[in-house]
């Protein structure tokens, strides 16, 4: 039993590698939404991201994250900073001779992006600026990289550090010239929003904007991986696939996203009740419960986005639910003007009269071929069922004539 506790550094380790992903996802969003004609962004294919500039020159991003980069600093020892470098230093190796891994470093620039910042004590980094400056040498480095070698006890550190410095002076100093180290990187949302907003994105419409993206990309990576190919979208692959949302993003119309049932006990709902008393669905019928539950929350949710983000106001959900709750009422009457109970006022809540289910299934007929709009912009008739069945579950429309006594007052 003791073998399936965690401990709390296994739960911390698990969760920094979630993080980690994302962390990579987003920056490879980020690139994309940075991408310039001609040039490609890849994820997990030269390393965690990368770009291929028309120039021929490759981009390399190694992403390092860590759950609490306050408490943690990029120190001239770093298992992650050393890790990397013995990564690079190994692709190098195997590029050929001494003039292929030349060539190899001269077409290519190596990226570590980190949301910790760098220690005060990183030397090692201070001397790497120098060398950029050539206010020091190859040699010089190579130096400052044998004394770390020396004073680590880390077997694993030192084993990095030793391939790091099997590399030729010519070679590691060209290396050593294209490392670029992006520290203090966090908060990648809010980069990403700054991108969509530089974009003329309405403000409005960002989340909504992104949340549609990013989903698109996470299918797309998946069927990648399935599929055993690449995930490599170049700038026009991008924005044949995806300007549409942007501009979409641009304009003043509403963009409707669509929610999925997430409801536990969905045979709870008032309007799933309505529609089982009618013999429109069953208690067993899982496949139109999931998704009319889905139109209703489509609904619900969008114009509580909306709201949020001023994209409509209180004005227009309050006509948009007397406009449905008037159209309801036409359809309602039409279809029980003329009935005539037998036993008027009798309310049996066990034994609906089969008449009173066929007007009511007329009235919710009619009532699902009904168009809706939302600040005069028209709905589909999925959405538009959904709002129907928003007020059937809120207790202010009903099918059958006696809907008000038996499913209650309005919530």
């Amino acid at each position: 039993m003791s073998a399936l506790v965690k401990t709390r550094s296994d739960i911390t380790a698990a969760d920094d590698k979630v993080i980690g992903f994302e962390y990579q996802f987003y920056y490879f969003l980020l690139s994309l939404l940075d991408i310039n004609e001609g040039e490609s962004v890849g994820l997990e294919v030269k390393d965690d991201v990368h770009i291929d500039k028309p120039n021929g020159v490759t981009v390399l991003f190694q992403l390092k994250h860590t759950i609490d980069p306050d408490a943690s600093k990029l120190t001239e020892l770093d298992d992650s900073l050393w890790k990397t470098l013995y990564n690079w230093a190994l692709v190098i190796d195997e590029a050929g001779d001494t003039a292929a891994q030349f060539d190899f470093c001269y077409k290519n620039t190596f990226t570590i992006v980190t949301n910790m910042a760098v220690g005060a004590r990183n030397a090692f980094l201070a001397d790497l600026e120098k060398l950029k400056r050539e206010e020091k040498s190859v040699e010089d480095l190579r130096l400052v990289i044998e004394g770390l070698h020396s004073k680590t006890t880390s077997d694993t550190i030192k084993s990095y550090l030793a391939t790091v410095l099997s590399l030729d002076n010519k070679v590691l100093k060209v290396f050593l010239k294209k490392l670029e180290i992006e520290d203090s990187f966090d908060d990648i949302h809010n980069k990403i929003i700054a991108r969509l907003h530089k974009m003329m994105v309405n403000p409005g419409k960002i989340e909504t904007i992104l949340r549609i993206i990013d989903g698109g990309l996470r299918r797309q990576s998946y069927d990648f991986v399935k599929n055993r190919q690449k995930m490599i979208m170049t700038y026009e692959e991008f924005h044949r696939r995806y300007q549409i949302f942007f501009d979409m993003g641009r304009t003043d119309d509403l963009i409707v996203e669509d929610y999925e049932c997430d409801i536990e006990n969905p045979l709870e709902q008032t309007f799933i009740k309505q529609l089982i008393d009618l013999g429109d669905i069953s208690v067993v019928d899982d496949e139109n419960i999931i998704e009319y539950t889905g139109f209703k929350l489509t609904v619900f949710n969008n114009l509580i986005n909306w709201l949020q983000n001023g994209l409509i106001a209180e004005i227009h959900v309050e006509k948009f639910n007397k406009d449905a709750e008037r159209r309801w009422k036409n359809a309602f009457t039409a279809a029980h003007r003329f009935y005539k109970p037998e036993e008027p006022g009798l309310f049996d809540e066990i034994t609906i009269p089969v008449e009173m289910v066929k007007l009511a299934s007329l009235c919710l007929d009619e009532v699902r071929k009904i168009n809706l709009a939302v600040k005069g912009q028209q709905l589909d008739i999925e959405w538009s069922n959904g709002q129907f069945y928003l007020l059937s579950d809120q207790h202010k429309i009903g099918w059958l004539i006696d809907w008000h006594e038996r499913y209650g007052a309005a919530k």
